[in-house]
């Protein structure tokens, strides 16, 4: 292709663009409704404030300012490129000096904390500011920025030190970080088995937010605290404390303000740490036992009869296979029933497989720590009995059947493992209600969960294997799945607990990826690690954007000065990009809860004796009870 060449007097100056007959016209139509609409007409075009609220709807603009961030989310989709001397602090309104006030009325430094030693994690920071007099300009100073990655032991241990040096007329804050979950939920470990919470012990090994193994630091008892019921599409529940942040596309989000409607995260794990070696076969075979099989016992009690009903000549081979492997005898008896003998009993005992009702099976805990292959064995067998696929040749209904809950929510977090996304819903039973409860467990459809099903989970069974081949493969695994909300419903108090993860600073409950939270209990240790200095808890409200926003008005005011020293280049640096939403906000944070105190003095002064208000109060009541 030729390049267009053009000769001067093809082009027009400015002034006779303006008299041309078209005039030139400025046209700004950011996604969102503002002053900048050109030409301002337009602006009754924008529907309930949105540009075009189909393709562009506020749930996918807050994803994509979660993705492009602040700096480039302004640019993009409000037209509106925000300056280089910072988004919401504008750093060239800081005063430097080398020698600050001689008095300040009021002085605190507040710490920010963290768990991480190294890496890339977030980093503790303690910022010491002031506030002067109100006939000194600057008012407010940053005097001294403490930060760092520390282990909580040596973390501690610089809080001290550093409060020691400050002295006692320094207040000292400790943010409490957002609340905890209820303790018996459960938490994935880095083995692949699923524990409960309040079972969980410093030095654990848990699955954080990148999908590997991270080392538990802390465990923090919350006490009995008022949750919420969060319910998703797939049928999965969590109870959190409504300041508990969850992930979404939005980034952590609490548990308070979440909305139905709204995805949490679910997380695709399959970088286990596996502890047995069990062969596919022994896994095929639980799997035949947990959906037919039937393992009852003689009338003295010290024998078994183990026996398993198939419903197709392909299963029934591949049972007799299974039991061979592990040198038991099978005997067919009747269509396709299966009687085991031999080494059955001593098998079904140490696989923790006999004595099962079937309404109470559940997914053996030895299955949880097998490997994928296994796994997948596992819930084809299990397929194979309590499964269907019918439909069209594409396969649109793959589902499960079972009488048992627990089981079904097993094999729903172990198809997650695979990159299969499910839903867990409790079927009605119109002609016979007296019948007991069933569950069924079906694949999503228009999505690749039934494609990847059939990719990775070997069904022996002739029909439904051929069904499922009949589906289009794909290659395309995500990490992390979508899960909907369509419920928010508030519970009863509960006992919760959180954990200290290091470096993920996350782990993964009822398979969703939460925030890991060091909460009332790790402020409070704090807090006695520091007997003899004037200190206080806060737990901070809103997000740090909101946070943030006294302080950066005091300093887009030049009402904020900074003592020079080696820590101004990155705390200037953190202020120039803060946006409340993509890291380096450690030092903002904690100049935020300085700058907060500072403003509300009187308020908080009160608050350094928190600890005894409880003890107070109670005591007041016993003694009205008294002379009642």
């Amino acid at each position: 292709m030729s390049e267009e060449t053009f000769d001067d007097d093809e082009v027009m100056s400015e002034a006779e663009l303006r008299q041309a007959a078209t005039p030139v016209r400025l046209i700004c139509l950011p996604a969102i409704a503002s002053e900048l609409v050109q030409p301002p007409e337009l602006a009754e075009k924008y529907i309930d404030g949105l540009l075009d609220p189909k393709r562009l709807n506020r749930r996918t603009l807050r994803q994509k300012e979660a993705e492009l961030g602040q700096f480039g989310f302004a640019g993009q989709y409000k037209q509106r490129p925000i300056p280089d001397t910072g988004g919401m602090f504008k750093t060239d309104q800081l005063k430097y000096s080398q020698r600050p006030p001689d008095v300040f009325e009021a002085l605190i430094r507040f710490w920010d904390k963290a768990g991480t030693a190294d890496g890339d994690g977030a980093c503790t920071a303690g910022v010491k500011m002031g506030r002067a007099r109100r006939d000194v300009v600057p008012r407010f100073w940053v005097l001294d920025v403490c930060r760092g990655r520390w282990d909580s032991w040596e973390r501690e241990k610089i809080i001290k030190q550093t409060a020691i040096k400050d002295g006692k007329g320094v207040r000292i804050g400790v943010e409490q970080e957002p609340g905890p979950i209820w303790e018996e939920e459960l938490v994935t470990m880095a083995s692949g088995r699923r524990r409960r919470l309040k079972k969980i012990k410093i030095g654990d090994m848990v699955i954080g937010q990148d999908g590997n193994p991270h080392r538990v630091t802390a465990v923090h008892k919350q006490g009995v605290l008022k949750c919420l019921k969060i319910t998703t599409a797939s049928g999965r529940t969590i109870f959190a404390e409504s300041s508990h942040p969850f992930l979404t596309p939005a980034g952590w989000v609490p548990a308070g303000k979440l909305s139905i409607g709204d995805p949490l995260a679910l997380r695709v794990i399959s970088n286990f740490t596996l502890l047995n070696s069990v062969t596919k076969e022994e896994c095929r075979l639980a799997g035949y036992f947990v959906g037919d099989g039937c393992c009852t016992f003689t009338k003295r009690g010290n024998s078994i009869n183990a026996s398993v009903t198939c419903s197709d000549d392909v299963e029934g081979l591949d049972i007799v296979h299974c039991v061979q492997s592990i040198g038991a005898k099978t005997l067919i008896y009747r269509d396709l029933h299966y009687r085991m003998s031999g080494g059955i009993r001593d098998w079904l005992w140490k696989r923790k497989l006999a004595g099962k009702r079937t309404e109470n099976k559940i997914v053996p805990s030895w299955i949880w720590t097998a490997s994928n292959e296994c796994v997948a064995n596992f819930i084809g067998a299990f397929f194979a009995c309590d499964g269907s696929i019918y439909g069209k040749a594409n396969g649109q209904a793959v589902e499960f059947y079972n009488t048992s809950l627990k089981l079904l929510q097993g094999i729903q977090s172990l198809l997650l493992r695979f990159g299969i996304y499910s839903r867990l819903r409790k079927k009605m039973h119109k002609v016979k209600p007296h019948y007991r409860d069933q569950y069924v467990l079906q694949l999503k459809k228009g999505d690749d969960s039934q494609a990847r099903f059939a990719e990775f989970i070997p069904v022996h069974h002739s029909r439904k294997s051929v069904e499922l081949g009949k589906i289009r493969r794909r290659e395309f695994i995500p990490e992390i799945i979508g899960d909907l909300i369509v419920s928010i419903d508030p519970a009863k108090k509960m006992l919760c607990r959180c954990l200290s993860v290091e470096k993920a600073e996350s782990f993964i409950c009822n398979d969703f990826i939460v925030h890991n939270s060091g909460g009332k209990e790790s402020a409070q240790n704090t807090i006695r690690n520091l007997a003899g200095f004037r200190c206080y808890a806060e737990r901070p409200t809103g997000d740090k954007a909101a946070r943030a926003d006294p302080f950066s008005v005091q300093v887009n005011a030049g009402n904020v000065g900074i003592v020079i020293a080696h820590w101004n280049d990155a705390y200037v640096n953190e202020m120039m990009f803060f946006d409340g939403i993509n890291g380096l906000m450690d030092q903002i944070d904690a100049s935020s809860g300085c700058f907060n105190w500072l403003v509300h003095e009187k308020k908080k002064a009160g608050s350094a004796g928190f600890a005894w208000l409880p003890f107070i109060l109670g005591m007041s009541a016993l003694a009205g009870s008294l002379t009642a």
